[in-house]
């Protein structure tokens, strides 16, 4: 009788358990929240179903704001970018010139790191973040950059990509 006691209360735990959890305690599901690019020919896929995704939105004691995007993908790469002195939908340049503080970086599970930071690609104007919409809690997007340096700076390859990112209040 104990034994069938214990194994019906031990049963009642579990069934109350897997009635009561939900795989989104925490609100909506943002599972539409994604960052894709073809970096020289290496697919990269961010999802938050699928990876790490984070995206920050910092205000300064300048009154600007800057946007911070870190994305790891399932396979071990990472693509990182800032845009400084953000102001809604439009196009920020990367690298173009030496005020322009916006920047963009990949890097393969291999450590081998391509990027185009700060002065990194004076008056050449290929090299951009677009945004296409913009809330109080997400962006969406589109990359698109022609010289993507390797650390070296002896070679450069493309990235071609496109985003939605919902921002963690």
């Amino acid at each position: 009788m104990k034994k069938q006691l214990v194994l019906l209360v031990f049963s009642l735990v579990v069934s109350i358990s897997l009635v009561s959890c939900s795989t989104n305690d925490d609100g909506p599901a943002d599972s539409d929240q994604f960052l894709n690019a073809d970096v020289n020919g290496v697919l990269f896929y961010s999802s938050n179903n699928s990876a790490a995704l984070s995206f920050l939105k910092d205000y300064n004691s300048m009154g600007t704001v800057s946007l911070y995007v870190r994305s790891i993908s399932d396979s071990g790469e990472i693509l990182d970018f800032q845009i400084d002195n953000f102001t809604g939908i439009g196009i920020y340049r990367l690298g173009d010139q030496v005020f322009n503080k916006n920047w963009l970086s990949f890097s393969t599970h291999d450590q081998e790191l391509w990027a185009i930071m700060p002065n990194g690609a004076l008056n050449d104007r290929t090299n951009y973040i677009e945004i296409t919409s913009n809330s109080d809690n997400r962006i969406e997007g589109k990359i698109s950059c022609s010289k993507l340096w390797n650390e070296q700076r002896s070679n450069y390859a493309p990235i071609e990509g496109q985003f939605k990112l919902n921002i963690r209040l």
